[in-house]
């Protein structure tokens, strides 16, 4: 997570940081742009953002609704054409989790 958290900041600082690795969580949370080999070969290139778009999927996020409201919503939905995919509570990473235990912790003392 330190290692992570340094490139976060030199990012901030406007610093370019070349990043090789096989752990592509790691690499979706800090990184900007990727390119993705395959045996030696570049297979793609681009902003993470753009690349990890889901086609014509369409995400809307709120807060505080019943699942009565949610309900109504999907239905909605349907009306207008759409077609359902899913829906589910924000998840944060576990890593997140673990990190915000540990600040709220250290703050205790």
């Amino acid at each position: 997570r330190e290692i992570k958290d340094l490139i976060l900041d030199l990012k901030r600082q406007g610093k370019t940081v070349l990043l090789s690795s096989h752990l592509l969580s790691d690499v979706e949370d800090v990184c900007d742009r990727v390119a993705m080999l395959y045996r030696g070969k570049l297979q793609l290139e681009g902003r993470v953002g753009t690349l990890l778009e889901a086609g014509d999927v369409t995400e809307i996020e709120v807060q505080g609704l019943s699942d009565e409201a949610i309900t109504l919503l999907k239905a909605e939905a349907q009306k207008l054409g759409a077609t359902m995919v899913g829906s589910h509570r924000r998840r944060e990473k576990l890593e997140t989790l673990f990190i915000n235990i540990v600040e709220r912790e250290r703050g205790k003392h």
